[in-house]
């Protein structure tokens, strides 16, 4: 079977963009498991689907195309998967024995579970039971293959390949049919991810890739099967001048280069421009064309790359500067109010701004994004967080005020002490430590002898002054100084 040819009339449902590689359920589902397991690192899974990849350009360019660990790289991508990473990763696939070999003559792939190389594969027998027609062959995209050799996250990852499984069959004399239904919780159960991390997957894949395309089903329905959603037959990348990839009459005729052939460079790894002689595919317009993809993906909103200063905000064009201005904001909002996308209600402006603040949080073109929210006016992917950042556009900022210092209480000023004082409380305080209780004059009469009762009674009395209005006096005198000069130990008296 030819990988990109359409098989039949005209009438078929059509085929697949970029053309398709037919891989068995138990490949897909080998791969998986050997990774799930560990037995397998993220970079051999990827590497796995590279292989895929090289293989049939190989076999489409009539064996001119010699798969290398270059073109491998190509594939993958990223730092981390230079040659000196692959060559690891290739081998972990060897020695499991999900790949029989891997030459430059060709690249040979197990097709059977009692091929591997593991003494336990009660998992991989229980994943298998749960997968209807494990011999069956899936119709993959050439392009979704080199997506996954890019790299997902492991739930995308699985989500993917559950759709694949679910969602793409090839029937002799109908063609290639694209539709099909996957319940989150089975993705979840058969794969070992979360049912969370699936849902988010798939949100993903609707919204962002637009690589699935929801179907309207009732609740009965998606209790019953799950979400019925088509895959996009001619989901690819936008916006570059990527010729069509060669079906095998054509190969044969006119077999491909080998560097026509091998893929992204390392620097535009997750893109997935085919075969192609441009140097640099991933080249594009000022403004892009609008895809010519069902409204569920996104629509034909773009964005355009020219300074927003110099023009007004326009809803048929939105530009990223637009989701973070508040005024510009609430000019689209009337635009759209005025072509009904939505209604002038308090509710709706609020889901407006929060659809903007959720196209910035989550989606990689955000502004397509936004627009698609809001001309389908599918609000119900908003957030909590999202509408607390749309109510702060529309508080207006308050100028915060400066805290001013507190005043410190004034301080009274300073009484000094007379010298009789000074000398009154030294003594006060030394006989309060020694513990004597009795009347302190006769002491300092014995060294003071000019001292008497009303000079001591009137320093006692400016002493009490100064202690009931809160004032310290002068320095205090040293207490011990005090003593020695008063004569007086530390006994009582």
């Amino acid at each position: 079977m030819a990988s990109n040819e359409r098989i039949g009339g005209e009438g078929l449902q059509g085929r697949i963009a970029g053309g398709y590689e037919p891989v068995s359920v138990t490949r897909l589902a080998m791969a998986w498991w050997a990774y799930r397991e560990g037995l397998v690192t993220k970079l051999a899974l990827r590497a796995y689907f590279g292989c895929i990849e090289l293989e049939t350009r190989r076999r489409l360019s009539g064996n001119k195309f010699q798969p290398s660990m270059e073109g491998l790289r190509k594939l993958v991508g990223g730092p981390e998967s230079g040659q000196g990473g692959l060559r690891p990763a290739v081998k972990q696939l060897l020695d499991l024995g999900l790949l029989r070999s891997c030459t430059k003559a060709g690249i040979a792939f197990a097709e059977s579970a009692d091929e591997l190389r593991c003494p336990d594969r009660s998992g991989l027998d229980a994943m298998l039971a749960q997968l209807q027609g494990a011999t069956r062959k899936v119709p993959v995209p050439r392009r979704m293959i080199r997506r996954l050799a890019g790299g997902l996250s492991k739930a995308r990852t699985a989500t993917v390949l559950a759709h694949l499984i679910r969602c793409l069959f090839y029937r002799k004399g109908e063609g290639v049919n694209p539709v099909g239904c996957c319940k989150a919780s089975w993705v979840a159960d058969v794969f070992g991810v979360t049912e969370r991390s699936v849902f988010d997957a798939r949100r993903f894949l609707v919204l962002e890739l637009g690589w699935l395309l929801p179907e309207d089903c009732s609740q009965h329905v998606l209790n019953r099967d799950g979400l019925w959603v088509s895959v996009n037959l001619d989901w690819g990348p936008e916006g570059q001048a990527t010729p069509a990839e060669l079906s095998t009459a054509e190969a044969v005729a006119a077999p491909a280069a080998a560097d026509e052939s091998s893929g992204p460079r390392p620097e535009n790894a997750g893109h997935f421009a085919g075969p192609s002689t441009d140097k640099k595919p991933l080249r594009e317009s000022n403004n892009q064309k609008p895809a010519s993809r069902p409204a569920a993906s996104g629509g034909p909103a773009g964005f355009s790359n020219s300074n927003p200063a110099e023009k007004k905000p326009d809803l048929r064009d939105v530009v990223p500067d637009d989701l973070r201005d508040g005024t510009r904001l609430l000019e689209l909002h009337a635009q759209a109010v005025e072509a009904r996308f939505i209604s002038s209600s308090e509710a709706d402006r609020l889901a407006f701004l929060a659809a903007s603040a959720h196209a910035r949080a989550v989606g990689s073109k955000p502004c397509r994004l936004f627009s698609w929210m809001v001309r389908g006016k599918r609000f119900e992917f908003i957030t909590q967080a999202d509408e607390d950042a749309a109510r702060s556009l529309l508080k207006p900022p308050v100028p915060r005020e400066r805290e001013r210092p507190t005043p410190a209480p004034p301080q009274r000023p300073e009484e000094t002490l007379s010298a009789d004082a000074l000398l009154a409380r030294s003594v006060q305080a030394a006989l309060a430590r020694a513990g004597f209780r009795g009347d302190p004059l006769p002491l300092v009469r014995r060294e003071l002898p000019e001292w008497t009762r009303a000079r001591w009674d009137a320093a006692v009395a400016e002493l009490d002054r100064s202690r009931s209005s809160g004032r310290p006096g002068a320095a205090m005198t040293s207490v011990g100084q005090t003593l020695r000069d008063l004569g007086i130990g530390g006994a009582g008296h």
